[in-house]
């Protein structure tokens, strides 16, 4: 190696670093590529270079050669031994990596060597027979019955083998008939209603996955129809393939279950019967309460269930913080009921939906006031509350230079932080209700506040400054005069009322608003969730208006921005519709939908016509004084998660939003409007520094831009890389736009005919360090194609500069 260095440097000395960094890859790729893997093997041993199946078709077969091949599709599950991995299915670059240490040397080189590389796969006769052994099985759980696989070996280079598997198949038989029986006549009778959903269909090939997918199935039907003891071992499945043209009978058979008596005077069988719930019995524990008392108390409630009542059995040590009717209607399990495992599912959904409990365990166990004339089974809940008091933080750092800057250094733009602190009590009054008290703190400053020492006031060092309270309350339960008739179980309800002021300053306007609101949520299912908000208000007061800026605005005909710089009033309505399609604690591709519709100022509006108060020299209506806004809105979010690996995922996502101002108001509220940019969307523009269209600020004092309709598509491919840390590519799209040309926002009407060309681009990387709570996030990106340049300089990259990177900081995923 050292003469390698010493040419590299006579001959390459004079280029450029680039040039010797490429040199320098190039001799390790090629170092790795001729490393041996001799010095890792004994006498005899060889490395294992690849799998390969020879299918031996005779005459008769050759019109079924689709078909074998569906059944070999999976092969490669069934292999004992799989070769080194393969980098872009070509090289074994980390087995070379692994044989460029040295087996005899354990220093740190080596050691990270042979941690980061992987250890040469050497073949094993013992394996490659498992492996045929395995293959003849799965031929014939395929229907290929009597089918045979041999193998052998083919050397490959000095100290490599090939395995070659000889598959002979024979013909894959075809489901013939199915049959359903048990040994009591009652099953026998539900069995014969199987035929429709059946896995097991005429005509189909055999598969013995099938097979037991069935026997699993039959399992879950028979115990959702109260069958407490049915389970797939008292299922017998018989094959008889004694039939001509390749066709087979499958018998499904139903047993009774056998049982060894109490008094343990033997076993013998009984007759599969259906149970019915007995006791409930629940019991809560509150893991912040230390329990000190001995023994358990316990309280029957009773509990009105349409027409009757029944009795639930709390068990409980010492005290009990949660109110028991607050458990009770969210149960699905009732005494006196059929036993349905498929409750026990329910139960446990609802319950969790309190967002009180850490943990749900339902058990099933025979009463001891079961009989064989009423066979009886008592439900076991036990409930882990969490914690009742919860504080949680998040943060978000933003910087970035405008375009065409010269400040040097990486953090020589405008800086940005949002923070915000949360509390909870998750148990307000013993009835899972949860309060949330938010207090958030958003600012930026200008990028020469570090140097600058000429600031007089406070709010002088602040481009943008906004600080915000709100306090929520969640009640598990629709407050309403038509809550009565609604069975709680299925709907999972809670009311919600939230309060809330936010004081905002920017260099040219200083404003507060208040708002107030109460809404229901409510979901039959756990993948759809809905949320009515009946009554949203919001007050906007306007403290200050920058003289120089309202001139300016004045000075236009188009009344959008005055209006959007004045006191307004909202009064709106707002339903939402959540679909999800994640599974807890599972690794699946997913699906997430939220549609959102608002509308605002419609009752203001009749009232305000019936009576006539209000309406000033300009027609516009008010109400207190003050106008009141009227439009409608919608925007849809759209995201779908495409695992693959180990740990890598690819997310992309797509945001729609569009409002509509009419009647009362001439354009939509500023805090109604859509923004372009930020760190959850554009992540290369400022959040509120991008768009409307293809407008520029170029010779304009840039303010807050917002638009009428929204459209943002983002796609991140997140990645492992070592330890806890992974990486991130994204790409992002979109912009906001105007409907109507206006004045002060020239280019910023939406045009199909112009979309391509107002699309904003831009991408880069990203590293996510996940630590035991948290994730936190840096973002690096810049503009592809900037639609507010002049048309020869959209295209960002050929004019980029370093100190024009747009950082984020973050906690959790941007989506």
């Amino acid at each position: 190696m050292r003469l390698v260095r010493i040419f590299l440097r006579r001959h390459l000395g004079g280029m450029q670093k680039p040039v010797w960094n490429i040199c320098m890859a190039l001799w390790i790729v090629t170092t790795a590529a001729s490393c041996s893997t001799q010095k890792f093997l004994l006498p005899g041993q060889s490395v294992l270079n690849s799998n390969m199946i020879e299918v031996e078709l005779t005459p008769e077969l050759s019109a079924s050669a689709n078909e074998i091949s569906g059944v070999l599709k999976d092969s490669k599950n069934f292999y004992s031994q799989i070769p080194n991995s393969r980098f872009l299915a070509l090289f074994r670059f980390s087995m070379r990596m692994y044989c460029l240490s040295s087996p005899a040397d354990s220093n740190w080189v080596n050691r990270y060597l042979r941690k980061q590389g992987e250890a040469p796969v050497v073949y094993d006769e013992g394996l490659a027979l498992r492996t045929a052994e395995q293959l003849r099985g799965m031929m014939e759980s395929k229907g290929c019955f009597r089918s045979q696989v041999t193998f052998d070996t083919v050397r490959w280079k000095k100290n490599e083998v090939r395995v070659v598997y000889h598959v002979k198949p024979q013909h894959r038989y075809r489901i013939r008939e199915v049959n359903y029986a048990a040994e009591t006549e009652e099953v026998h009778r539900f069995m014969q209603s199987m035929h429709e959903s059946s896995l097991l269909r005429v005509g189909d090939f055999y598969s013995q996955d099938a097979i037991v997918s069935e026997r699993s199935r039959i399992a879950q039907l028979l115990q959702n129809a109260g069958y407490y003891r049915a389970n797939e071992s008292l299922l017998t499945v018989r094959v008889d393939t004694s039939f001509l043209s390749n066709e087979l009978r499958i018998d499904v058979l139903v047993h009774n279950p056998v049982v060894q008596e109490r008094d343990n005077e033997g076993i013998h069988s009984i007759l599969l019967q259906k149970y019915r719930i007995g006791n409930v019995y629940i019991q809560p524990i509150n893991t912040s309460i230390r329990q000190e008392k001995i023994g358990f108390d316990t309280l029957l409630y009773p509990y009105k269930l349409r027409s009757r009542i029944v009795d639930y059995r709390f068990v409980f040590n010492g005290t009990m913080d949660m109110k028991p009717q607050t458990v009770v209607r969210n149960l699905f399990l009732f005494p006196g009921a059929t036993y349905r495992p498929r409750m026990a599912q329910q139960t446990y959904n609802s319950l969790l939906s309190l967002r009180t409990f850490k943990y749900v365990d339902v058990e099933f166990v025979e009463s001891p006031r079961s009989c064989d004339t009423l066979p009886l089974v008592d439900a076991k809940l036990r409930l882990i509350s969490l914690p009742k008091h919860r504080l949680s933080t998040s943060l978000e750092l933003n910087n970035a230079s405008p375009f065409g800057s010269q400040q040097l250094g990486f953090w020589g733009g405008n800086l940005g932080l949002e923070t915000g602190v949360e509390y909870q009590n998750k148990n307000l009054f013993g009835g899972a209700e949860l309060l949330k008290v938010k207090g958030s703190l958003l600012f930026e400053l200008p990028m020469l506040v570090f140097r600058d020492t000429t600031f007089n006031e406070f709010r002088d060092y602040f481009s943008s400054f906004d600080a915000g309270l709100e306090v929520s309350l969640d009640l598990p339960a629709f407050l309403a005069p038509f809550a009565k008739n609604i069975v709680w179980q299925r709907v999972k309800p809670h009311t919600q009322f939230s309060l809330g002021a936010n004081y905002q300053y920017k260099s040219y306007f200083e404003r507060v608003l208040s708002n107030a609101s109460f809404g229901y949520l409510w979901s039959r299912n756990s993948k759809v969730q809905h949320r009515l908000t009946p009554v949203e208000l919001t007050y906007v007061r306007f403290l200050s208006v920058d003289s120089a800026f309202m001139s300016r605005i004045l000075g236009f005909s188009d009344a959008r921005l005055k209006y959007q710089y004045s006191d307004h009033f909202i009064m709106d309505l707002k339903y939402e519709l959540l679909y999800s399609s994640q599974q807890y604690n599972e690794r699946s591709n997913f699906s997430y939908v939220l549609l959102m519709a608002e509308s605002a100022g419609n009752v203001l509006d009749v009232v305000s016509r019936l009576t006539g108060v209000g309406v000033d020299e300009n027609g516009v209506r008010r109400i207190l004084g003050v106008p009141y806004s009227q439009y409608v809105r919608f925007s849809a979010e759209g995201k779908q998660y495409f695992y693959y690996g180990a740990k890598s995922v690819f997310v992309a996502r797509m945001l729609l939003g569009v409002g509509v101002p009419y009647s009362n108001s001439i354009s939509l509220p500023y805090e109604k409007s859509f923004f372009g940019g930020g760190p959850t969307t554009i992540r290369a523009w400022q959040l509120r520094h991008l768009g409307p269209g293809t407008y520029s600020t170029v010779g304009t004092i840039d303010v807050e831009r917002t638009g009428d309709l929204l459209l943002v598509l983002n796609m991140e491919n997140r990645f492992p890389l070592f330890s806890i840390f992974e990486g991130a590519v994204f790409f992002d799209a979109g912009n906001v736009w105007l409907f109507r040309n206006s004045e002060e926002y020239p280019g910023g009407e939406f045009s199909l005919k112009t979309l391509p060309q107002s699309l904003a681009l831009g991408g880069g990387l990203g590293v996510r360090i996940n630590a035991s709570i948290i994730t936190v996030r840096l973002d690096f990106a810049i503009p592809f194609y900037d639609p507010g340049q002049e048309t020869a300089l959209r295209w960002r990259l050929p004019h980029w500069k370093f100190n024009q990177i747009v950082t984020n900081i973050g906690i959790d995923f941007p989506f």
